[in-house]
């Protein structure tokens, strides 16, 4: 078809108000028509006393009502024809022996081939394909709607043409400003579906550990009529819950089953409703799920040896953080106290090792010991249990002090393998300490390590440092043992190596962390660094993240892996970031590291081989695996593992959620566009009946002719003429 020029025509009205208006005005000039036209005279004469009426009726209705003519020209050209071929997985569907797809792919064998035709593959994107060889129906989701606001932007386009099942996934409205026309073929079942089908599944995003948390879900059941359902929540095989839900023919039923998370992290459940041999589309009778766990509130023990001003606000920090559960004590009285009265008469109690240390220790996700001598309360005993509660994953900090490291006899006890430092082996002189004011140096290597990154600039970090007021006193420690960290140096006194002396250190034990502040004096933080124009809020932020370092916040972790979603298709790509550092938070720069994609039960699919960048960044692309279930990235660094995350591959997600075909959204586009919609893909017609034709406007152009004088000239003349005639005839 060669290009032509089209003119459409409009009539609009001049009068205010436009059409309800002239039709007012005309009904109007109506009635004073008919009336009129009541006359007694010879037809002759009365046939033409009649036609001036209503000429002049008709000639006051155009000139009050002024008619307006609008002809917009469009150019009228072949465009092209741009044809969707759905691929989504509901296309796979098989009911009485055959598939969606393979419906489709007998509709397109019936369309043939034309030269404006470009064919695309649609999913959650567009790709180009030959319709030849059609894609299988693999991808995740079919958003028809976004892709149509796409390719509308194209000039060269003159219709689409839509084969689908109508299962859009991407949740948008028909746009009411889609002006490219859409023709739709709509690809049915061969026979009603049957279908029993978790629709939605909503956890809390973030549940607490040990605590309840909620999941939501939605079922469907359709072509099996009313029936009970058995719904079973899982993690790691082992069943949670079960209910029984009744889900009517057609309809939907929601539920809510709660559940306690007891790891954290990402943690993976599945929900799963039994199985009928008859439906259709058992992938959708299993949704697992991912729920980030993180701790409701840390519960902490503080145990000092004696009031003091480094106690006092040590304490009063804790308690102010709503999200610590704090259990804490100071000693007032010990064993040795003699005293005149009864026990039983005294209001101070004895120190409750026993209750604390054996019976509720596990309980507790830090151990704080400030200024504290275990001998007097017979501890040695409970001592090797704190050792093993660290290596288990607990926190524990001794912070310093006269009864601190040898001041407290720990340099001979199962402590001594766990602190960070090494300390002399007895405490025949008492506590060893350096006398004086100083101001503790960072490792400057070590600046980001969050304990000692009070701003993200490490040069600030520096300043900050020496903008604090001097603390007063350290104990004299012999220096750090192999694995642990010196974070603050003294900026004087050197262990018997000649190294710097640390005054806080950091290390990990086990599956536990550990840190040593060598000094009672970190109070000077606050209230005497606000007293010389400082900032006192380094206290809070030091020892805010000290508390969350060593319970293990998966936030100050230093290394850390993601993936660009949590749920993907089988055969999908996964794209991966990553952060890889070393124990002390320095980058692990250029290094080739070991990133597996593990099962369940860690056993390695693919491995790859990925090197970080300066900063130790990394990124990869690994392919999902065919089969669904939870999986694990892993990132390892000569056989050690340095981060991992979880996620999930799903046979059913949105796109097979709600697998039933939806005609009316097909029909609702063909419908808006002026496109055509073919109700069976068998009718299919060939390419050549739909119509691509592209338009272009030129112009449009306002005629209004009734606003000239002449039309008030022949109004006048056509009533003096009635009149006269009316008189010379005796009607008037």
């Amino acid at each position: 078809m060669n290009a032509r020029v089209v003119t459409d025509w409009q009539i609009g009205w001049g009068v205010p108000g436009g059409l309800p208006v002239a039709i007012a005005f005309g009904v109007a000039l109506l009635v004073l028509g008919v009336l009129g036209s009541r006359v007694s005279l010879p037809w002759p004469r009365k046939l033409g006393l009649l036609t001036l009426r209503w000429l002049s009726v008709l000639a006051a209705f155009v000139l009050g009502s002024q008619p307006t003519f609008w002809a917009e020209r469009r150019r009228a050209e072949p465009g092209q024809l741009a044809v969707l071929l759905d691929i989504s997985r509901s296309m796979g569907i098989e009911t009485d022996g055959a598939t969606r797809a393979q419906r489709l792919a007998d509709a397109v064998q019936r369309l043939g081939n034309a030269p404006n035709a470009r064919w695309y593959a649609l999913g959650e994107q567009l790709t180009p394909i030959d319709p030849a060889k059609i894609p299988p129906p693999l991808a995740s989701g079919s958003a028809i709607l976004p892709r149509l606001g796409e390719l509308a932007r194209n000039e060269d386009l003159g219709a689409v043409l839509v084969l689908s099942d109508g299962a859009d996934t991407s949740g948008q409205p028909v746009p009411s400003t889609l002006t490219t026309r859409v023709h739709t073929v709509f690809v049915s079942d061969a026979r009603a579906l049957r279908d029993d089908a978790i629709a939605e599944v909503h956890a809390d995003a973030v549940a607490f550990l040990h605590g309840e948390a909620k999941l939501h879900a939605t079922l469907t059941s359709s072509g099996f009529g009313d029936r009970d359902l058995e719904i079973t929540l899982e993690r790691a095989g082992k069943t949670l819950a079960t209910r029984m839900v009744h889900v009517p023919q057609g309809g939907q039923q929601s539920i809510e089953i709660g559940f306690v998370p007891e790891a954290l992290g990402r943690e993976a459940y599945t929900l799963k409703v039994e199985r009928d041999a008859d439906d259709d589309v058992p992938e959708n009778n299993e949704r697992p799920f991912l729920v980030r766990v993180v701790r409701d509130r840390l519960r902490v023990l503080h145990v000092s040896g004696r009031p003091s001003w480094d106690q006092r606000f040590l304490r009063g920090f804790l308690k102010r953080d709503p999200s610590i559960d704090l259990i804490s004590f100071f000693i007032l009285r010990s064993v040795h106290d003699l005293t005149m009265s009864d026990p039983s008469e005294l209001a101070l109690i004895p120190f409750p090792t026993d209750e604390l240390f054996r019976q509720h220790l596990t309980s507790f996700d830090l151990i704080l010991l400030q200024d504290f001598d275990y001998a007097p309360y017979q501890m040695a005993p409970y001592l090797p249990l704190i050792r093993d509660y660290v290596r288990q994953g607990g926190g524990l900090a001794m912070v310093g002090g006269s009864l601190s490291f040898d001041g407290g006899g720990y340099g001979e006890t199962a402590l001594a393998e766990v602190l960070p430092i090494k300390m002399r082996p007895t405490r025949s002189d008492g506590a060893q300490v350096v006398e004086g004011a100083f101001s503790p140096e960072p490792a400057p290597a070590l600046v980001h390590h969050p304990l000692l990154e009070l701003y993200p600039d490490a040069s600030q970090t520096l300043a900050a440092f020496r903008a604090l007021e001097p603390l007063l006193g350290a104990n004299d420690l012999l220096g750090v043992r192999e694995g642990g960290i010196a974070l603050l140096e003294h900026p004087r006194a050197k262990t018997p190596g000649g190294e710097r002396m640390p005054v806080l250190s950091v290390g990990s034990y086990g599956s536990g962390r550990v840190l040593a502040f060598g000094t009672d004096t970190s109070w000077h933080w606050s209230m005497p660094t606000a007293g010389r124009g400082g900032d006192p809020s380094a206290y809070d932020r030091f020892w805010d993240r000290a508390i969350r370092w060593l319970t293990r916040d998966p936030l100050l972790e230093p290394c850390s892996l993601a993936s660009d979603r949590e749920s993907y298709g089988p055969s999908g790509q996964i794209a991966i970031t990553g952060l890889a550092r070393d124990e002390a938070y320095r980058p692990i720069r250029n290094a080739d590291l070991k990133l597996s994609l593990l099962t369940d039960e860690d056993i390695p699919l693919v491995t790859e081989i990925v090197r970080t960048d300066d900063a130790g960044r990394l990124s990869a692309s690994l392919p999902a695996p065919d089969h669904p279930g939870v999986y694990r990235l892993a990132l390892v660094r000569d056989k050690k593992e340095l981060a991992r995350t979880a996620l999930l591959v799903e046979l059913s997600g949105v796109e097979l959620a709600r697998p039933a075909p939806n005609p009316k959204l097909l029909e609702q586009l063909a419908k808006q566009t002026g496109g055509r919609h073919v109700a069976r893909a068998a009718d299919a017609p060939t390419l050549d009946s739909f119509d691509a034709t592209r338009s272009t406007a030129l112009g449009i152009e306002r005629h209004a002719p009734f606003g000239e004088p002449l039309w008030a000239s022949v109004l006048f003349a056509v009533i003096a003429i009635e009149w006269i005639a009316r008189r010379r005839w005796g009607q008037s």
